[in-house]
């Protein structure tokens, strides 16, 4: 059975213990509720456990993807192993911030990911040869997606189509 805990934050204020705490939570495979500057998201381990628990309490089919959520735009680098000069100006001036860009990677690049990175995270992440990559512009958002120490999704925390929960500042 599933424990549910709630702890309460100020969003002003990052408050380390809870984020190591919720961190810490994510890491094993659960679920966690967060802020960032537009809505509450709801972070996931990218693994497949983790991500069938999370579709069926979004109500979303299994084959719809989730977008990669970084704490810091140098993090990308990780996922995205090169990109045009373009695109560097483009998350120089969004990110962080509530932008989510789609990065089309080529044949060795793709490559590149899959030896890189754990089979299940390379084939979840990398569908139809593109990712999407978001980094809030939150402070508590940035601090536990930078503390997870795995690759995290995290849509709205609304069910699928439903309305997103309110604004987080």
């Amino acid at each position: 059975m599933t424990q549910t805990r709630r702890r309460s934050l100020d969003l002003n204020q990052v408050d380390m213990a809870l984020i190591q705490e919720a961190a810490a939570v994510i890491e094993r495979g659960g679920l966690v509720a967060f802020p960032t500057e537009t809505v509450y998201g709801l972070a996931c381990k990218v693994d497949p456990d983790a991500l069938a628990r999370l579709s069926a309490l979004k109500g979303r089919t299994p084959d719809k993807r989730y977008t990669l959520h970084v704490g810091s735009p140098e993090a990308v680098d990780a996922y995205v192993p090169s990109m045009d000069q373009r695109i560097e100006v483009l998350l120089n001036r969004g990110w962080p911030g509530p932008l989510t860009v789609v990065f089309s990677l080529n044949q060795a690049e793709l490559d590149h990911q899959r030896l890189a990175l754990a089979s299940e995270v390379y084939e979840a992440l990398y569908i139809g040869g593109s990712l999407g990559v978001r980094c809030p512009d939150h402070r508590v958002a940035a601090a536990l997606l930078g503390t997870a120490q795995c690759p995290v999704v995290a849509p709205s925390a609304n069910p699928h189509r439903g309305i997103p929960c309110g604004e987080c500042r």
